[in-house]
């Protein structure tokens, strides 16, 4: 079989899911039982235009241009799998999919790396190779995903954490909505995500439908 581009191999479509929950939903999204956090720790909310597709290819383009083997390639996803009735089985059906092409993406970048020296001097910053897994329990409250290095397999210091959503809970498009109760829900997961920053120490976070 034909390599892929790495940027190919991450875009490449998937198989398309079925949302069994459609209806737009108010509420219903976590809180904290110990009221260690809320909507209201969200005071501002701002776009971040800089973190888009074209200044990704900029800074990473060389790397998203290596190729890769089409033998490691397309994940096989039974049917069932794809009937969505709840976040559970969205977190477990990203894992399977996207979760999984960025972690062979990764593991084939370092590999790229190691042997191309030109590219490590370029690239050392993420020279050491990084992996997506679920986010181990971590006191009251635990990330869906957790971003760290493979030799951290304990998750003590993660590059970003991050949460899955169904869409009918929660999308983008509730930031700016006219409905109070839509930009309540809105900070009220990224509370939530900002919560799981806090406790592991990390910079960064991802809300994911």
């Amino acid at each position: 079989m034909a390599d892929l581009s790495i940027f190919d191999f991450l875009t490449r479509p998937h198989k398309r899911l079925i949302r069994h929950l459609t209806d737009h939903i108010n509420g219903g999204n976590t809180t904290s039982r110990s009221h260690e956090w809320d909507y209201t720790d969200i005071r501002r909310v701002e776009s971040w235009d800089l973190f888009s597709l074209e200044t990704l290819r900029i800074r990473f383009g060389p790397l998203f241009d290596l190729r890769i083997s089409r033998t490691s390639l397309l994940e096989v996803v039974p049917d069932n799998y794809l009937n969505i009735h709840s976040e559970l089985q969205l977190e477990i059906l990203l894992h399977m999919t996207r979760f999984t092409r960025v972690n062979i993406a990764l593991q084939s970048i370092n590999i790229h790396l190691s042997q191309t020296p030109h590219l490590l001097d370029a690239f050392d910053q993420i020279s050491e190779r990084q992996v997506i897994s679920p986010g181990l329990q971590y006191v009251a409250g635990k990330p869906d995903l957790t971003f760290h290095l493979y030799a951290d397999q304990s998750q003590l210091f993660p590059i970003a954490v991050g949460d899955i959503k169904l869409y009918a809970k929660w999308s983008c498009n509730r930031w700016k909505s006219s409905s109070l109760e839509d930009r309540m829900d809105f900070r009220q997961v990224l509370a939530q995500i900002n919560y799981y920053m806090r406790k592991r120490r990390c910079r960064y976070a991802i809300a994911i439908t």
